[in-house]
């Protein structure tokens, strides 16, 4: 009868949780595991999937809004270990805190096992860090090694520098698993600025421009791809500069299998 009373007492525990989430990788990772009904808060960028959009936002990344969160009563703060300051900012106030880090596919993996241990959710995410190691799995490696230049945004002037994928997160390691290197190989900062000289002196066989405004058929995607097109480079010259527009693209989350098929997919359609 104790155990019973035990067990009863721990569901009441976990079906009351109110759980913020203050990322957007983070609130579809806690959709993913089947527990959006104890979300009370998200931050304001969270659009995936579109009922995030009717949860309270809480703010964005650098500002939040402490009164209002303090006001839900949230049981549970997931956060990013990148977000020092917020973690700071919310210790005082006795409230649970959970870090994850989502820099790396393996990090990105632990953390969904971390967030689902948190909301009694094991068993769901098992599932989908299968799903995630099917995709790895099922990558196809291109022979020849090709250098392949990861780019954040559409960019209609490339002389005001340009924001590249490192080698210290997953695009590299997506990168890395199609049997193509990262042709950037400095390992200065996450994103780094790159200048229009520094493009043509890394000249890369391939340019993948990630831009999630789903914006493929716009007259700014087409400008863009345009200017891409005269820089000197062997990408250039063999036509392979390729914009994902795709929502998925630049998230941390479990949809990093949907990010690994399709980096597959276009450095193998040749």
């Amino acid at each position: 009868m104790r155990i019973i009373l035990l067990l009863l007492l721990a569901m009441q525990l976990f079906s009351a949780q109110r759980i913020i989430a203050l990322t957007p990788a983070i609130s579809e990772i806690v959709f993913a595991l089947n527990k959006e009904d104890a979300l009370i808060g998200v931050n304001k960028y969270a659009s995936y999937p579109k009922e995030v959009q009717k949860i309270n936002k809480v703010g964005d990344y650098f500002s939040l809004n402490l009164e209002y969160i303090l006001s839900l009563e949230p049981t549970l703060l997931i956060t990013q270990n990148n977000q020092s300051k917020t973690i700071k900012s919310l210790q005082k106030f006795n409230i649970k805190i959970l870090s994850v880090n989502l820099d790396t596919i393996k990090d990105i993996k632990n953390s969904i096992m971390k967030i689902a241990k948190a909301t009694q959710s094991t068993k769901r995410a098992k599932k989908i860090i299968a799903d995630i190691n099917k995709a790895i799995f099922n990558v196809k490696k291109i022979k020849n090694k090709e250098r392949v230049l990861v780019v954040f945004g559409l960019n209609s002037d490339l002389t005001h520098g340009i924001f590249i994928a490192s080698g210290d997160v997953y695009f590299n390691e997506i990168l890395t698993l199609c049997g193509a290197q990262n042709a950037y190989q400095g390992s200065f900062a996450s994103v780094p600025k790159l200048s229009y000289e520094n493009i043509i002196a890394l000249n890369p066989q391939r340019v993948i421009i990630l831009d999630a405004s789903k914006s493929t058929a716009s007259k700014e995607s087409k400008q863009a791809i345009k200017i891409w097109k005269k820089l000197p480079i062997d990408a250039s010259k063999n036509s392979k500069i390729i914009h994902l527009d795709e929502d998925y693209i630049t998230m941390p989350s479990h949809r990093i299998a949907l990010s690994i098929e399709k980096f597959s997919k276009v450095i193998n359609d040749d």
